[in-house]
């Protein structure tokens, strides 16, 4: 323990902090664990988390199988072993059967469990998997490929059949579904508001969501763009795209609430959302977003 090797955390300083279960605060924990191991020095990491506070009665238990179907996406690791431990003599097998499917794989009395529905993942769908940790977290410049490779736990020849270079695969990263926060932050952001002017301030405050349910990784596009500063790269046409979209976006919700002017407002809402995003990500605080929340309320007043 002295060394760092073994480090013992409660129940209520992790699964339980403040007073109860989060899937979205748990998962943003165990990538900041994760990353913070990783800097420790050691050839390999070990977590396991014991499920026994999984209880009828326990605040939020019913978001766990949820945690348990994303907590994969972000595992996606060199050298990382992750176990989630279950005593199933103090478990329903109501709770304990969705939290196996949720897995690609369980070890039940000693046997190997392989999900029973759903195709397992491909070795594309894993290599995606690991570019969508490894870019976030640590660049695409500081990525190589062989520790991709090793993260996705594939042949060298199997990621090469999908992805002739890695300037291939940073596109393909981009391009995913899982990258767009846009797409996430403007469904909450439209499913809080009561109005079309309420929109706005709704998206700061998912952005703010956001930003602590990921940990403060941040945007990738932003992120890329800081890397790459060639324009004529492939990704560029990809980061450029999206930017524009969320600029797009916000010019449309801001003429729909009446404004005038809303290309000109619209480019100052992008301004707020990209500083709050870097902020918030130098400082691990959604305070950024929410203090944007406000300057865009007196922009559009």
């Amino acid at each position: 323990m002295a060394s760092g090797q073994l480090d013992l955390r409660r129940w209520n300083d992790s699964y339980l902090s403040k007073g109860g279960f989060s899937a979205s605060r748990m998962l943003a924990y165990v990538r900041r664990t994760l990353r913070e191991s990783a800097s420790l020095g050691f050839s390999a990491t070990r977590l396991v988390g014991d499920m026994q506070w999984a209880r009828d009665g326990v605040p939020g238990v019913q978001e766990l199988v949820d945690y348990e179907g994303r907590l994969d996406a972000i595992l996606a690791r060199p050298r990382t072993v992750v176990i989630c431990a279950y005593d199933v003599r103090r478990h329903s097998a109501s709770r304990i059967e969705p939290i196996i499917q949720a897995h690609r794989a369980s070890l039940v009395a000693g046997r190997l469990v392989k999900r029973q529905h759903g195709e397992a993942a491909t070795p594309l769908e894993r290599i995606l998997d690991a570019a969508s940790v490894m870019f976030a977290e640590d660049g695409v410049s500081q990525t190589g490929v062989d520790t991709q490779i090793e993260a996705a736990g594939v042949a060298k020849a199997t990621f090469y059949r999908h992805f002739p270079s890695k300037d291939a695969l940073v596109v393909a990263w981009l391009k995913r579904p899982q990258t767009r926060w846009l797409d996430r932050v403007r469904a909450e952001a439209e499913a809080r508001a009561t109005t079309a002017g309420d929109v706005i301030p709704r998206f700061f405050e998912a952005l703010a969501d956001w930003l602590e349910t990921t940990d403060f990784v941040g945007c990738p596009y932003l992120h890329t763009a800081f890397e790459i500063s060639d324009p004529a790269h492939p990704a560029s046409p990809a980061i450029h795209q999206f930017l524009s979209e969320v600029a797009a976006y916000l010019e449309d919700r801001v003429a729909a609430a009446g404004h005038a002017d809303a290309a000109r407002l619209g480019r100052e809402l992008h301004a707020l959302v990209a500083g709050s995003i870097s902020l918030g990500v130098a400082n691990r605080t959604s305070a950024h977003a929410l203090a944007a929340r406000d300057a865009a309320l007196q922009l559009l007043h």
